[in-house]
């Protein structure tokens, strides 16, 4: 459910209507089947097949945008407790403003804004990969999805950097953004992945 959505749910009645706990136990029952789904990277067909039965499925996942991060397990991972620990997930959006200046004079005032910090999360063991996966509101208008290695999350021992031939940077989905997504959809983002490539010595 949208964040929006939410706070309007608690700025509601506090009278429970007729059939209300009915309603709770069914909320409960699909947000735990969501969770079931959230132990596998999210992908547009597996949340197609998940929100086909039922409305209230279909709510759950309206206005919202899905990602995923993917390495190999060889490449390592974080220091950190978690794997998510290691990335710094951020949503921006364009928000378009034009401004009436003066007689036939619009000025364009619009700028990039930062949204709300994505939820993240840790996908279990999956093979040979590593995967984290993350989720948040979109915006009605132009949305960016980046991903970056957290600043003060290492990766390495200081022994491990000194010998490193190599360093590792985010690859990610650049043809896809920015993107829109109607308010009656949700879009899952094609793979984010980390690739290791020689380091440069001058």
């Amino acid at each position: 459910m949208p964040k929006s959505e939410r706070r309007s749910a608690r700025k509601g009645s506090s009278h429970k209507p007729s059939g209300g706990g009915r309603l709770e136990e069914s909320r409960a029952s699909v947000l735990a089947s969501l969770g079931q789904e959230l132990l596998h990277p999210p992908s547009m067909k597996a949340f197609s097949r998940w929100a086909a039965a039922g409305i209230d499925r279909v709510s759950l996942l309206k206005h919202t945008i899905w990602g995923n991060i993917r390495w190999p397990k060889s490449i390592g991972r974080s220091l950190g407790p978690t794997l998510a620990s290691g990335f710094t997930v951020t949503h921006w959006f364009d928000y378009i403003n034009g401004v009436v200046v003066g007689p036939g004079v619009v000025e364009d005032q619009s700028k990039w804004l930062r949204g709300d910090a994505p939820s993240v999360w840790d996908v279990p063991d999956a093979g040979d990969h590593y995967h984290v996966s993350f989720e948040c509101d979109a915006a009605v208008f132009p949305n960016v999805i980046t991903v970056d290695f957290a600043e003060h999350q290492a990766w390495d021992t200081n022994l491990q950097i000194r010998l490193r031939s190599t360093t590792r940077r985010i690859v990610g989905p650049d043809d896809e953004q920015p993107f829109m997504v109607d308010p009656d959809k949700y879009i899952v983002l094609s793979d984010f992945t980390i690739e290791e490539v020689p380091i440069r010595r001058f």
